[in-house]
């Protein structure tokens, strides 16, 4: 029998938020982010475990990624939607926190000009050339190549992107994926 490794326990008084972050010049994402830090939501106390090491660790890990229905579990949920991943893959959860690290929190040495809506247009449009890499892998049973993706967003998102901007679209795709 393990013992209980880590305790989360919502506080008694909740931070509010605006749900979705939006990118505007107005943003106080940052603010929000600094009212969470200086009021939890959750207490989160130290395990004294090294979780390298632990063959527990899946389990526990396993556990604390499943959402329920509270309050604090929606503004999550609206997270793995805004972004198109699935909850329930524990891959995805990983995609989202760093998504929405770097959104928050750019490397200055790297990202030292990308604003939030830069950022989320560049993981608009990973998002789309992943869903359709899987598409065309499932109906042709062959990987297609980042010309023919774009292509097809192209084609597809025709109100979002022009095929005249296929050489600067293949650009944005590479400068996506290094951050």
């Amino acid at each position: 029998m393990a013992a209980q490794i880590l305790e989360v326990v919502p506080l008694g008084r909740r931070v509010g938020h605006s749900g979705m972050v939006q990118p505007m010049a107005n943003d106080r994402s940052m603010e929000r982010l600094e009212r969470l830090r200086e009021t939890p939501l959750y207490k989160v106390s130290p395990s004294g475990i090294d979780w390298n090491k632990s063959p527990d660790r899946p389990k526990i890990a396993n556990a604390h990624t499943l959402l329920g229905w509270t309050k604090h579990d929606a503004p999550i949920r609206k997270a793995f939607q805004f972004f198109g991943l699935d909850e329930s893959d524990p891959r995805h959860w990983r995609v989202l926190i760093t998504y929405l690290a770097m959104g928050f929190f750019p490397n200055p040495k790297k990202d030292g000009k990308k604003n939030l809506k830069t950022f989320l247009a560049d993981a608009e449009l990973l998002k789309r050339v992943n869903q359709k890499r899987d598409d065309i892998f499932e109906r042709d049973k062959r990987r297609a190549t980042d010309t023919e993706l774009l292509k097809a967003i192209i084609k597809e998102h025709s109100a979002d992107y022009d095929i005249g901007e296929l050489k600067n679209l293949r650009k944005k795709l590479n400068a996506a994926r290094k951050t």
